[in-house]
């Protein structure tokens, strides 16, 4: 029993864990967003007139999100392994 309830409480831990660190960068990635990167994401969307200024915008705000995608998955690989 002893056993089973330090499992469960592992486990437990290790979700708050894995949620915190989802919220974290979530957050930080909004926060990114909102302060520095969407008044001129949104002055880019407002002036889309030519595929040039919709792949300028794209090309800001790709690297910000691969970058929270792949810590995502680095995290999730090395801490919820089986």
């Amino acid at each position: 029993m002893k056993f089973a309830y330090t499992r469960a409480s592992r486990s437990l831990c290790s979700m708050t864990l894995h949620a915190v660190f989802i919220f974290m960068i979530m957050f930080f990635y909004f926060i990114l967003l909102e302060i520095s990167w969407f008044p001129l994401f949104l002055r880019l969307l407002v002036l889309v007139d030519t595929p040039n200024k919709a792949t300028v915008s794209w090309l800001i705000l790709f690297p910000i999100r691969l970058g929270a995608f792949l810590s995502i998955k680095s995290y999730h690989r090395t801490f919820w392994k089986k």
